[in-house]
């Protein structure tokens, strides 16, 4: 639940928990910063194409976003 509600903000939460070992620490923070940097990778490619105009509702997107 963490990892999807909070992404990269529950870092300190999984470095802090004492439940946690030192390894399930690492393993935990290699999950949550590589959640987060796929997370910002995949909004950039969906606004890659929505400013493209590829993809279905592009046009009702960008109605919406204004352009």
């Amino acid at each position: 639940m963490t990892l999807f509600l909070l992404g990269p903000f529950a870092l300190p939460f999984a470095l802090r928990s004492p439940r946690l070992s030192a390894n399930g620490k690492w393993v935990a923070s290699v999950l949550i910063l590589g959640y987060g940097a796929y997370m910002v990778w995949a909004t950039w490619r969906f606004i890659q194409q929505i400013m493209g105009g590829g993809g279905a509702g592009a046009t009702d997107l960008m109605l919406l976003m204004g352009r």
